[in-house]
C-alpha cells in the first residue's frame, strides 16, 4: 500500500518549484534551477539519473493572434451560411484540426531555434526478473501567464469557451442541412435566415468579448505553475521515494521529467522518438494538473482529427485501483501522453477536476500553491501506486 504521506511529500516539491524557484519557462534560468533540483531528488532514490539534451526549443507561439483570427473567420462563415454553407463545414474541419496544426508549426519553428534544455530521467531496476518498463512522467516547465482581471470576467470567458464548441457543431449541422436543402428543398428560406441570425449574434458577441478579454488579461510574465505542472512533478518524485522502498518486482521504472511541454510537447516528443524502450512492453503514466480538485480523472484521449486514445488496459487498472475515478477527454487541448500515443506506446494520463477557482487561474499568474490540495496529490499518488502494483501482478501471471 502507498504511504499516507505521499501527498505531503508531493506538496513540498510543489512548494520548492512554484514558490522558491517560481516561473519555469522552457530553456530559462528558472527551469535550469528546477532541472537541477529534480535531478538531485532522483539521485536519492534511483540507481541512475540521466540528463538528456533537448535542442531546438521554440519560442512562444502566437496563440492569441490565432484565436482572434479563428473568431473572425467564424463570423465570416456564419454570415455566408445561407448562400455558401460549405464554408462553415470547412471551418469545422479547421477548428478541430488546430490542435494538430499548432504542434506542427511549433516543430518547424524548433528546427531553426538554437535554444536548448533537458529531460531528466531517473532509473530504478525491477526487484526481480524484469518483464516490462514503467514510465512515470510529468512536465517541468510552466506557461506564459495571463493576468486575472477579477473574478467575473474569467467566469464569463470560461462560459463563452464552453459554449463555443457546441455552437460550432450546431452551425455545422445546419450548414450540412442547408447544403442538402439547396438541392432538395425541405425548409423555407426564413428558417435558414433565423439560424444564421442566431449564429451571427453569438459569433460576433464572442469575438468582441474575446478582444476585450485578451486586452484586459494581457501580460508579459510567466506562471509559477503550481498546479500546471509542479503538482505532477511532485507526485512523480513522491512515487520515486515510495517505489524505492517497495520496488515493483517485474517492472524497470523510469521517472521522466520533460521540458517544453507548454511550447508544443517538445520534450516528450523527443523522448518518445529517441528512446530504445520497446513499445509492446512499456507502460507510460503521465501526470498533469493533479493538485487541485477532489475528482480524479483518467484521460480517454485527445483531438478529433484524428482522435488519439489512451491505453484501455491502463485505464482499466485505474478504475480497479480507484472505483470513483471518472474519465476526461481533451477535445482541444493536449499533454505529454499524446507524444507516446502517436508513436504507438501504451500510454495513459491522470488529472484532477472539481475546483472551479483553480480552473480559472489555469495559465495565469495566480496558479500558485494557494490552490494546491494535499488530499488531491495523495489521491493521485495512491491511485498510481495501486495501479502499478496491479500491473506488476499481471506481469507475474503472464
Amino acid at each position: 500500500m502507498a504511504s499516507n504521506n505521499l501527498g505531503q511529500q508531493a506538496y513540498h516539491v510543489v512548494e520548492e518549484l512554484s514558490v522558491r524557484i517560481g516561473p519555469r519557462p522552457a530553456a530559462s534560468d528558472g527551469e535550469r534551477r528546477a532541472l537541477d533540483y529534480v535531478a538531485d531528488e532522483l539521485r536519492k532514490t534511483c540507481q541512475e539519473v540521466r540528463r538528456l539534451p533537448v535542442k531546438g526549443i521554440p519560442g512562444q507561439f502566437p496563440i492569441r493572434t490565432l484565436v482572434l483570427l479563428g473568431g473572425a473567420i467564424l463570423v465570416y462563415c456564419v454570415y455566408w451560411l445561407v448562400e455558401s454553407p460549405q464554408a462553415m463545414l470547412t471551418y469545422l474541419l479547421t477548428f478541430f484540426a488546430l490542435s494538430k496544426l499548432i504542434p506542427i508549426a511549433r516543430r518547424r519553428a524548433s528546427a531553426t531555434s538554437e535554444r536548448e534544455s533537458e529531460n531528466v530521467i531517473g532509473i530504478l531496476p525491477a526487484a526481480g526478473e524484469s518483464r516490462g518498463n514503467l514510465v512515470l512522467c510529468a512536465h517541468l516547465d510552466s506557461s506564459k501567464a495571463s493576468r486575472v482581471p477579477g473574478e467575473l470576467w474569467p467566469k464569463i470567458n470560461r462560459l463563452r469557451v464552453r459554449a463555443l464548441v457546441p455552437v460550432v457543431f450546431l452551425m455545422s449541422v445546419a450548414a450540412a442541412l442547408r447544403w442538402i436543402d439547396m438541392r432538395v428543398t425541405f425548409a423555407p428560406l426564413s428558417v435558414w435566415q433565423a439560424i444564421r441570425a442566431f449564429g451571427l449574434a453569438f459569433s460576433v458577441a464572442s469575438l468582441l468579448f474575446q478582444l476585450f478579454y485578451l486586452y484586459i488579461s494581457r501580460g508579459d510574465s510567466y506562471s509559477p505553475g503550481a498546479n500546471d505542472n509542479a503538482s505532477g512533478v511532485g507526485v512523480v518524485l513522491a512515487l520515486s521515494q515510495h517505489l524505492h522502498e517497495t520496488p515493483p518486482t517485474h517492472l524497470d521504472t523510469y521517472y521522466v521529467l520533460f521540458t517544453a511541454e507548454e511550447v508544443g510537447l517538445i520534450g516528450s516528443e523527443r523522448f518518445a522518438k529517441e528512446t530504445e524502450l520497446p513499445k509492446d512492453s512499456t507502460y507510460v503514466i503521465n501526470l498533469d494538473m493533479v493538485g487541485a480538485g477532489k475528482q480524479l480523472c483518467y484521460v480517454r484521449g485527445s483531438g478529433l482529427i484524428p482522435p488519439r486514445f489512451t491505453d484501455s488496459e491502463l485505464n482499466a487498472l485505474f478504475r480497479e485501483a480507484y472505483a470513483a475515478i471518472k474519465s476526461h477527454y481533451y477535445f482541444m487541448g493536449n499533454t505529454d501522453f499524446a507524444s507516446f500515443v502517436a508513436k504507438g506506446f501504451r500510454a495513459a494520463s491522470l488529472c484532477t477536476k472539481g475546483d472551479s477557482q483553480a480552473r480559472l487561474v489555469y495559465h495565469t499568474e495566480l496558479d500558485t500553491i494557494d490552490y494546491i490540495d494535499v488530499d488531491s496529490l495523495q489521491l493521485a499518488a495512491d491511485t498510481v501506486s495501486q495501479a502499478v502494483r496491479l500491473l506488476d501482478e499481471r506481469l507475474v501471471e503472464t
